[in-house]
């Protein structure tokens, strides 16, 4: 979505980097630069998070995250560009300008929402404590031993069995019933009269990471057979990518080093209330890779807790395509006879809760003996077989969409081997077979290759392509002469592509080139990370022409492979064409010439050992 140039400007400007990191970490002084321990990855002794004030950029050398200012408030807060902006706008006192996308004109902004559902949340607080109207919550509440601190902690309320009380309650806060829908708050019958959606319900505020409430999850207190009911999707509010708790219990999670998450909203209350600090819920769907990628900034390790077979079978395979995703360890642990958590706390105590904790299973070790519990007591090795090959399946339907670290894809191979007694060999080659019938249905892209045992290395086109942008992020005085062999479209990274397209549009002579700014025009933390990798190892090596040089010669003879091979499969190259290539290369020398550049020409023009590609003088 558009967003005023100039208010990231204006709000970058305001924003020094140490300043704000320094709100949230201790820094000390380093050379021309500061240090400290990395928030993003735990359990670290030695400082690898660098902040560079000459340039307003960060790098951890640990974890690989890097960026400007508004990447850190991103990671750190866990919220979106957008919201990133707004956070460090209000720390400077900024007033940002109205959208001009137009967005303000489809409808209210999220601000304005999480105003909404502040308000919602408070009013449903003082239903739970009305004499009358909150007796019946009240006595749920305690009949399930919910103490008042955690009624507190959590700001649980109630929403009245009334289908327009809080939409006249709304209007006379200043909330009209069109700003209740758009939060989720209201509906529109028919006949065209507002009504709520939560009636007669328990009703649990759920935030942010950041605290902010941007939606409610409400328990049926009556015969109603929606148990739970959850906010719908608002500008806000996405299910399947939040986790409820989370705000409570991010610094814990981030100190222990895993999540315990559980399936519904009494249940992370309970478990929170019996000393474990590191709970959130699933918000009654099944945790999802969304969410996996949420967790994942906090921690490293995740333990599921369903109470029931049949909720595990669901579990067990969103958990499994989760993991894999996302290159975390998910656990799962079921709580014996059937009960719930808060059932099981209850009657067994924390002791025991920690036990199931502490000896639940990996996703895969699960996942591969509920099929061989399903198969067991059939007959022998064939039905062994097809357990395995199921299991198989169900792996590389989860992984054949999604990248994965070639690093982590052989620790799953080799994990998977174990489990099922195949050799690593034949784990891969499944894998591939899959991979290739997905292909056939259009459901994957070259993207998402399953590797047979060792990943390729990064194309030399791209390597390339990677060398010179290490050197004009570092020394953009060279991109005019690097332009032409920088061609967006021939790049199979797509991040890689994106960050040569934007800085050959955006770097011009007439404009002074800031490394900030630039990071700025990318919302996403994973462009940053490779903008800041790509500069600072470019800095490293140094010797830039020459570097230029070098990565210009491996374009040039990967580029003449190519048009030769496709002219080995059309037949021989029509005189017409052959001309207008040699015209082009021509031209693309004498522009050069005037600032002694020569650069290289197709490859059936020139011999392969011929100085060409020199830069310039000093690189001779």
């Amino acid at each position: 979505m558009a967003r005023q140039q100039s208010d990231i400007e204006r709000v970058r400007q305001a924003s020094d980097i140490v300043d704000v990191i320094s709100e949230h970490l201790q820094l000390r002084r380093a050379g021309s630069g500061f240090k400290g321990l990395c928030p993003f990855h735990k359990d670290e002794k030695t400082p690898s998070f660098h902040v560079h004030p000459s340039k307003q950029i960060f790098k951890c050398f640990g974890c690989g995250v890097g960026g400007d200012v508004f990447k850190f408030v991103q990671l750190r807060e866990n919220v979106d560009f957008g919201e990133a902006l707004r956070i460090l706008a209000a720390r400077a006192g900024i007033a940002l300008a109205p959208r001009s996308d137009g967005a303000g004109q489809r409808g209210p902004g999220r601000s304005m929402l999480a105003r909404v559902n502040e308000w919602a949340a408070r009013w449903f607080q003082e239903q739970l404590r009305h004499e009358t109207r909150g007796r019946e919550a009240r006595a749920y509440v305690a009949n399930r031993q919910v103490t008042d601190e955690t009624v507190t902690r959590f700001g649980l309320g109630f929403a009245a069995d009334s289908y327009d009380l809080i939409v006249a309650q709304g209007k006379a806060a200043g909330y009209s019933p069109g700003l209740l829908s758009a939060a989720g708050l209201a509906r529109t019958s028919e006949s065209g009269k507002p009504y709520a959606v939560f009636r007669n319900r328990l009703m649990f505020p759920i935030r942010d990471s950041s605290k902010r409430i941007i939606g409610f999850g409400g328990r049926a207190l009556g015969d109603d057979p929606a148990k739970y009911l959850n906010t719908p999707e608002t500008p806000l509010f996405n299910k399947g990518r939040e986790l409820f708790g989370l705000d409570l219990a991010r610094e814990s999670i981030g100190r222990t080093g895993r999540a315990v998450v559980t399936e519904g909203y009494m249940d992370c209350l309970m478990v929170r209330q019996f000393g474990f600090d590191n709970v959130v819920a699933a918000l009654g769907t099944s945790f999802t890779a969304d969410q996996a990628k949420l967790l994942h900034r906090f921690c490293d390790e995740a333990i599921l807790v369903f109470d029931s077979d049949e909720a595990g079978q669901r579990a067990a395979e969103r958990a499994l395509e989760a993991a894999l995703a996302e290159a975390m360890t998910v656990r799962l642990t079921r709580v014996p006879e059937a009960k719930d958590p808060c059932d099981y706390l209850l009657t067994a105590g924390p002791e025991s809760f920690e036990a199931l904790l502490n000896s639940a299973p990996e996703a895969l070790e699960f996942k591969w003996q509920q099929l061989r519990n399903a198969a067991a007591g059939s007959a022998g090795a064939s039905e062994s077989y097809r357990a395995a090959r199921s299991f198989l399946d169900l792996v590389a339907r989860s992984m054949v969409r999604r990248n994965i670290d070639p690093v982590h894809l052989g620790f799953i191979v080799n994990r998977i081997s174990k489990l099922v007694a195949l050799p690593a060999e034949e784990v891969y080659r499944h894998l591939n077979e899959l991979k290739r019938q997905e292909s056939r249905r259009g459901l994957t892209t070259e993207a998402t290759r399953i590797p047979s045992g060792v990943r390729p290395a990064t194309g030399a086109k791209d390597a390339a392509v990677r060398e010179i942008m290490e050197v004009l992020l570092n020394a953009p005085e060279h991109l005019e002469a690097a332009r032409p062999y920088l061609k967006p479209e021939e790049i199979s990274d797509q991040a890689l592509a994106g960050i040569v397209s934007k800085f050959c549009s955006a770097c011009r002579p007439e404009r002074e080139y800031d490394l900030a700014g630039f990071i700025s025009g990318f919302e996403e933390p994973a462009h940053a990370a490779l903008i800041t990798d790509m500069q600072l190892a470019g800095e490293r090596r140094g010797n830039y022409e020459a570097t230029l040089q070098g990565a210009v010669e491996t374009l040039r003879q990967e580029r003449g492979r190519e048009d030769m091979a496709a002219a080995g499969r059309a037949g021989s190259e029509p005189a017409e064409a052959r001309l207008a290539r040699v015209q082009t290369a021509s031209q693309e020398r004498h522009r050069f010439a005037g600032v002694g550049r020569r650069l290289p020409v197709p490859p059936d023009m020139e011999p392969m050992g011929d100085a060409a590609g020199t830069f310039a003088e000093g690189a001779r």
